[in-house]
């Protein structure tokens, strides 16, 4: 068994974007082969990671991640001084298990000496101990996006952006009414 500790930053959030596309075709929102091509991403050893190459979805998100982190500076300006038409301010992070992960989403945010405070804004589906609602303290660089609001329109969310790249055209406005927000 590989414990996801001993994975470097980057094996990690590959793996986490493979489980993101895993949930997202089981939910019904992506083709099965896209499902498929997650849930062997999400099987695979440290060794074999370094050793196949990735699908095109995978690179994206991998890619999006990057970006969220890479901009993370620019979400906490925002977040300390938010404008009135700035809401909805939420991160997205990991959670290791035994033997596997989940990315989840925290809001009502407070930040904090590189600590984020919030509410857990999804059930999880595999980290069975924490509940939606449920207050968290998320450490800075466990923070893989980030996402707000501004005069209604999606800020970040690089992750969600590639989610809905590969979402079925006929699946579209159903992935897009989830949201309180548009795309751009």
């Amino acid at each position: 068994m590989v414990l996801m500790q001993h994975w470097t930053k980057g094996e990690r959030r590959g793996f986490l974007g493979g489980m993101m596309l895993f949930v997202a075709g089981s939910a019904g929102l992506l083709t099965l082969d896209d499902a498929l091509q997650a849930e062997n991403a999400r099987k695979r050893h440290k060794p074999e990671i370094r050793q196949t190459s990735a699908s095109p979805q995978e690179e994206e998100m991998e890619k999006a991640m990057d970006e969220a982190v890479d901009k993370l500076d620019n979400f906490l300006a925002v977040l300390k001084t938010p404008k009135k038409n700035q809401e909805q301010f939420a991160i997205k992070f990991f959670v290791e298990l035994k033997d596997d992960a989940e990315l989840l989403w925290l809001n009502e945010l407070k930040f904090e000496k590189g600590v984020f405070t919030g509410k857990l804004a999804n059930q999880p589906a595999l980290a069975k101990h924490l509940k939606m609602g449920e207050t968290l303290k998320v450490k800075e660089d466990d923070v893989v996006d980030w996402m707000y609001v501004e005069d209604g329109k999606l800020q970040g969310g690089y992750t969600i952006r590639v989610q809905r790249k590969y979402v079925q055209a006929a699946e579209r406005k159903k992935f897009d009414d989830q949201f309180k927000f548009k795309f751009e």
